[in-house]
């Protein structure tokens, strides 16, 4: 077993494991007590697109954003099954001159202007939920760790001999660290009244073994899509939402 430093974190790397298990953190940043008291059950919770952070250099294709994008839409109406979600399809059907570049801003109150949000009341929803890819970083690597394998025999006369192999392993991993945040907006007050943000990162490693020394490390993997870093994102979240 090896310890890995990558971009400043501590990943153990389990021998002959092809893909590094979750390393999932929801922190919640703001929950006003009254905020959700009655529950969703009932109410109509908007999808807004999610966004990539401003200056955000490396920014999912549009299949990776969509599919990231019906994750967390159906984990939510799966939690609550009696809400209804409109999905971030409809949103700019529904707020007619809505600039999306406005909802990435870190605001406590709905960025959207006075005649956008009537547009929101009068179709009864209650809440806007709004993502942000506030960070999204990909990187590689080489490692070699050994481990040693000791075998205990005994002959006819009961005498105990020992065997010990060492297996030298070279490793090339490649790995992503993205970081999502959520805010979720009533849209009778206008105002924010609950935020979240989750972090995940996750590698992937193809490794080759030998007995006598370490082999070449091998060709590097593909990192992991933004999606699998998604699904463990809202997995997370949604146990941390009331």
């Amino acid at each position: 077993m090896i310890c890995l430093r990558f971009w400043g974190w501590s990943l153990m790397l389990l021998l002959g494991s092809s893909c590094l298990g979750p390393r999932v953190r929801t922190e919640i940043v703001e929950a006003h007590p009254a905020f959700l008291r009655g529950g969703f059950n009932g109410k109509k919770v908007f999808f807004a697109p999610m966004l990539p952070q401003r200056k955000l250099s490396n920014i999912p294709n549009e299949v990776q954003f969509h599919l990231m994008q019906s994750e967390l839409e159906t984990r939510f109406q799966e939690k609550h099954p009696h809400t209804q979600v409109i999905v971030a399809d409809e949103l700019e059907k529904a707020v007619e001159g809505i600039s999306l570049s406005k909802l990435i801003a870190d605001s406590a109150v709905i960025p959207m202007t006075a005649i956008q949000l009537q547009h929101l009341r009068q179709r009864g929803v209650d809440y806007l939920w709004v993502s942000l890819l506030q960070s999204n970083e990909e990187g590689n690597d080489t490692s070699e760790w050994t481990e040693e394998t000791i075998t205990t025999a005994e002959d006819f006369e009961g005498n105990e001999t020992k065997t010990s192999v060492t297996t030298y392993t070279s490793g090339a991993h490649a790995c992503r660290r993205m970081v999502v945040a959520c805010y979720l907006y009533e849209v009778a007050s206008g105002k924010r009244g609950w935020a979240a943000v989750s972090r995940d990162q996750r590698c992937h490693l193809n490794w080759v073994e030998s007995n006598r020394d370490y082999l070449p490390a091998p060709a590097f993997p593909s990192a992991p899509r933004e999606t699998e870093l998604m699904e463990n994102i809202v997995k997370d979240l949604m146990k941390k939402l009331p």
